[in-house]
């Protein structure tokens, strides 16, 4: 072990490049450890692993997302109110466990900023507001028109709200009836198209950062595996 040297851990690297990005990361990751452990006990003088960088999970693959005019099909060709409010809500890039979040006052009107928007509970209970067009806003409030309390989306018959195996399901049905490609018939695509959108196709203040706050991320570096998604 006091033989291996970084230059040895680089051609190994090297040698995974065949791997995906997630595979390469795990070996890396527990060889890392090794060496770090391996320095803590005294087994070791230096550890040869230390400027070993790990690669990006995702590597060069970029996420699949949904098209702008894919999203309006979509909004377009659901009929009930609960089904129009839903795709609002995941074409502003919310996770599918933030949807099953949110509750009635989580829906706010125009504030001191003279927008509408969402108060979103993200991993780890982190809160965001997050800002809606007046469409957006205006069919969310005529879902829940009547309720004062309790989650937002509920069952058709509203004994309970809609966890998300039963989204996932409803939004499956609901994308492949208008006709969207099959690879892209998760809520998350919808995530990915607002984040890809966000990046190229407006003038963002705060470019990048911005849309990291928007989405929720707690580290820009995730926000960065769009970029892969355009040449711009």
């Amino acid at each position: 072990m006091e033989d291996v040297t970084t230059a040895d851990l680089l051609a190994h690297r090297q040698s995974l490049q065949h791997l995906a990005g997630s595979t390469q990361k795990r070996y890396l990751a527990a060889i890392k450890s090794f060496f770090e452990w391996a320095l803590e006990s005294g087994i070791i003088p230096t550890n040869p692993a230390a400027s070993l960088r790990l690669p990006r999970a995702l590597g060069n693959k970029a996420p699949v997302f949904m098209t702008l005019d894919e999203t309006r099909l979509l909004l377009n060709t659901a009929k009930l109110p609960r089904d129009v409010a839903l795709f609002w809500c995941l074409s502003y890039g919310l996770r599918i466990a933030e949807v099953t979040a949110l509750e009635i006052g989580d829906v706010t009107a125009p504030n001191g900023t003279g927008m509408d928007s969402l108060m979103v509970r993200g991993k780890g209970n982190k809160a965001r507001t997050l800002p809606i067009c007046a469409e957006a806003h205006d069919a969310i409030s005529s879902y829940v028109s009547g309720r004062t309390d309790g989650a937002v989306f509920r069952v058709l018959d509203g004994s309970r709200p809609m966890g998300t195996a039963a989204i996932q399901k409803r939004f499956k049905k609901l994308a492949r009836e208008a006709g969207i490609p099959a690879e892209k018939r998760h809520p998350h695509c919808m995530r990915h198209g607002f984040a890809t959108r966000m990046l190229f196709d407006t003038k963002t203040i705060g470019g990048i950062y911005t849309v990291s706050k928007l989405l929720g991320h707690s580290r820009v570096a995730t926000t960065e595996m769009y970029l892969h998604c355009s040449q711009k």
